[in-house]
């Protein structure tokens, strides 16, 4: 999965480092984002396939087509407040896919844009620098 994403933004996750990397001999000095990073978790063909296929390429979940132990997973049934946050340099989720949630639901929702990609927007510590955060919050039934 961590390849699949990593293809999602090839130009600075893969080439990039390859070329700094290799050829010019630019080894990067190691971080805690780059070990949180590298710590990928493999998963089992089947569930890879199924993620990507079926909420990646068919987009079954905000159709309401996704079948969870066979019954239909609609995300306009949600009953309970909702947290989201989206990263304004995001490949794998980009957050205006992310603040389109407030669409699919009538359900309260607060919303949080930070700036910084897919991982370093999420963990960086508040206060980081070149960091900031944007809100937003509506509540169950307001107009969207």
């Amino acid at each position: 999965m961590a390849s699949a994403f990593q293809l999602l933004d090839s130009r600075d996750l893969i080439w990039f480092r390859s070329i700094r990397e290799y050829p010019l001999g630019q080894r990067s000095k190691p971080t805690d984002l780059m070990a949180w990073n590298a710590d990928i978790t493999r998963l089992l063909y089947r569930l890879h396939s199924e993620c990507l296929e079926r909420l990646y390429l068919r987009n079954e979940l905000t159709a309401g087509r996704y079948r969870v132990d066979g019954r239909p997973a609609v995300l306009a049934d949600l009953e309970l407040p909702v947290f989201l946050v989206g990263t304004e340099r995001d490949h794998v989720s980009p957050w205006r896919s992310v603040y389109k949630l407030h669409r699919l639901t009538g359900t309260e929702i607060s919303f949080l844009l930070s700036s910084g990609g897919h991982n370093a927007g999420i963990v960086s510590e508040p206060g980081h620098a070149g960091r900031h955060h944007r809100f937003s919050m509506r509540r169950a039934g307001a107009p969207m």
